[in-house]
């Protein structure tokens, strides 16, 4: 069902708070260096869209956007496509928010 007009019946589909995980780069709390932040996920079962959204408690914010792809009814594939940075204050009183493409598996192999 994922990535199909039938997607939001995708068992993933919806949104998803980060509860546990082993990734050192997605833990948060009061007493890290990073600062606490909310950290959850939005499955977009028709779109094939998974935006990760970190929010710190400063006021900044992170969204990492990914394409899923259904591997089997199972598995699913991820290939990031973009991280979207929003500081708490504007740079140098301009830029809201900065977008980084994230660099295609070609060039990461």
């Amino acid at each position: 069902l994922l990535g199909t007009v039938e997607g939001d019946l995708c068992p993933l589909h919806g949104a998803w708070r980060n509860v546990w995980t082993t990734a050192a780069d997605a833990s948060f709390s009061p007493n890290s260096t990073r600062g606490d932040a909310n950290v959850y996920n939005v499955v977009d079962g028709t779109r094939s869209r998974i935006t990760n959204h970190i929010d710190f408690a400063s006021g900044a914010q992170f969204r990492v956007l990914l394409r899923a792809t259904a591997l089997s009814p199972l598995r699913v594939g991820l290939r990031f496509r973009f991280v979207k940075v929003s500081p708490p204050r504007p740079i140098l009183g301009l830029l809201r928010t900065v977008v980084i493409p994230v660099p295609g598996p070609f060039l990461t192999r």
